[in-house]
């Protein structure tokens, strides 16, 4: 069966900001550990709390104050601030590091997150298996707990005397190695892992934190029943937020064990065929998601919560954050060009207004702070500003996406293709010339809207930069998945409120549907697809508290907060 040639694993670090906290100063080694945000009411929001914190009662999203009291000598370390918000950076960078060490063992590495990723490592474990017995050392799994047996060597013992636990030997071997991984990942970083070893993805991800810390979990195909048996719905990837709660009331179900219920064809009935058939093969613990090759983020982004009476209602605060922001955003830019070879094509604003929360995707033709904030300003100012000039603004968020490898041609070749085109183009038009003197105007004007979509941003006239203007391109809507957002918490300044901020990843469009925009760019965007329709939905976040959308059609989009 294809879906259990595969070994998966996730790796998740323990505790991570609270590691890279105590490798930064090693007097805190052994001590209760928190990492507050930088807003200094009631000691700040805790993002992140070791082990020996917990056994206090010590837990996220708690306020630093509060930590105190449980555990007196608890070490609350804080984040650094850089433009009056949480500066994650040393996190990033120590992700990094980690990165570099599973990449040593599969090519197959796709990370989740800054303290998450899942690796491919079917082709080490046929390699082992082909060059050595399959006798296997219980000795080395000795932090590796295996769902659904007593312990691993009735698990090992099974799967060498019983063709049908082939595949289970996979899995012991491919639980050897990730003992490797975390070992290398240790000896070269400092950093401790937890890990989940499975089939696919899904699985990986579940098993993962069964055994916490510096621990991993086996979970064999044919204990995912037992695994099942307790798990609700909703812990299910893709089944957390909207569509798990519509699945649980329409099957009447809570766990995912019920599922497994119900036919294929009677799922396909009552949603359809694809994902009918997804819900069949997930209740069977059948996934057969790849794991994709991406070492960097899909999109680059910032944001800020102004919740409450810090709400922005004046244009100077709304110019002040959003040019912080588009700082932020800038200097990251520019730095992942450097390092990746890669540019943006596509900028998200984000914005709420009495929670109601919207965003709108718009093309990105520079990586200058200030053409950022020009461009953000312009969106907010369409949809946020009030007739009296003031605003209301409880979020602002910016994300880059849609990255494309920068052409290594030189600046002196691109000068002489330029060349090349313009001589075609007029080679082309002085033939009209000889036919048809009414053709003239036509096709002159399709070489300028060509010319205008291919130059380089940078290389813009004042003016062609008006027709590049985010007034007449069009937008698009980015398909966005809960799922895929990815979430470091952020707690405002000057702030009442304990609710953190999000700062997201987003997975972007094609190139090909980037490029057919592009092409159909030369009306505004505003006139031709928002005018002064509004349409207002509701959506359910993860947490189940319901999101009202309201904004301009068809280019809504739902940020999940």
């Amino acid at each position: 069966m294809a879906h259990l040639s595969r070994v998966i694993v996730l790796i998740d670090m323990d505790c991570f900001y609270c590691q890279v906290e105590e490798k930064l100063d090693p007097t805190m080694a052994g001590k209760p550990i928190a990492v507050v945000q930088y807003n200094p009411w009631r000691g700040g929001g805790i993002i992140a709390v070791n082990y020996p914190a917990r056994d206090k009662g010590v837990t996220r999203h708690m306020r630093g104050d509060e930590a105190k009291r449980k555990c007196p000598n608890i070490v609350l370390a804080r984040v650094p601030q850089v433009r009056g918000k949480a500066d994650i950076s040393k996190y990033r960078e120590a992700g990094n590091k980690v990165a570099e060490v599973l990449q040593t063992f599969t090519n197959l590495l796709e990370r989740a997150s800054v303290d998450e990723a899942y690796l491919d490592i079917t082709e080490a474990v046929e390699k082992r298996l082909n060059n050595e017995s399959h006798n296997i050392d219980v000795d080395k799994l000795i932090n590796t707990f295996v769902v659904g047996y007593a312990d691993t060597k009735e698990f090992i013992r099974l799967a060498n005397n019983n063709e049908l636990f082939e595949n289970n030997v996979k899995l012991a071997v491919g639980g050897l190695i990730t003992e490797e991984i975390r070992a290398a990942v240790l000896e070269k970083t400092g950093y401790k892992c937890s890990a989940g070893v499975a089939h696919n993805k899904i699985l990986a991800k579940l098993v993962c934190g069964l055994h916490k810390p510096n621990k991993q979990t086996i979970l064999p195909h044919d204990s995912v029943s037992i695994l099942y048996e307790s798990l609700p719905v909703t812990k299910i990837k893709s089944l957390g937020g909207k569509f798990g709660k519509t699945l649980s009331e329409e099957l009447n179900i809570t766990f995912m064990s019920q599922l497994a219920h119900f036919s294929e064809k009677q799922l396909a009935q009552k949603f359809d065929d694809k994902t009918g058939r997804w819900l069949y093969n997930i209740a069977r613990g059948i996934d057969n998601e790849p794991v994709t090759l991406r070492l960097i983020s899909k999109s680059i982004g910032c944001c800020k919560q102004f919740p409450g009476r810090t709400a922005l209602t004046a244009t100077r605060d709304v110019k002040h954050w959003t040019s912080e922001l588009a700082s932020e955003l800038s200097e990251r830019l520019a730095k992942d060009q450097e390092e990746n070879n890669r540019k943006g094509k596509q900028i998200v604003i984000s914005f709420a207004q009495n929670d109601i929360h919207s965003s709108r995707t718009i093309p990105l033709n520079s990586y200058e702070q200030s053409k950022i904030a020009e461009c953000a300003l312009a969106v907010i100012d369409k949809f946020c500003q009030r007739s009296d000039g003031s605003y209301s603004i409880n979020f602002l968020g910016m994300s880059v996406g849609n990255f494309q490898e920068i052409n290594q041609k030189s600046s002196i070749t691109k000068f002489f293709l330029n060349m090349s085109k313009k001589q075609k183009i007029s080679d082309e038009k002085n033939i009209q010339d000889t036919e048809s003197i009414t053709a003239i105007p036509q096709k002159c004007s399709e070489a300028k809207e060509i010319s205008a979509l291919e130059e380089e941003p940078n290389n813009q006239t004042e003016d062609d930069a008006s027709d590049l203007s985010i007034y007449s391109r069009t937008t698009e809507e980015m398909e966005m998945d809960s799922d895929d957002l990815i979430y470091y918490e952020d707690i405002c300044p000057n702030s009442v409120s304990s609710e953190p901020i999000h700062c997201f990843t987003i997975s972007s469009q094609s190139s090909e549907e980037m490029e057919s925009s592009r092409r159909s760019s030369m009306q505004s965007f505003f006139a031709k697809y928002f005018g002064d329709k509004t349409n207002e939905t509701q959506e359910e976040d993860q947490q189940g508290q319901t999101v009202t959308v309201r904004g301009p059609q068809p280019e809504e989009v739902s940020i999940y907060i």
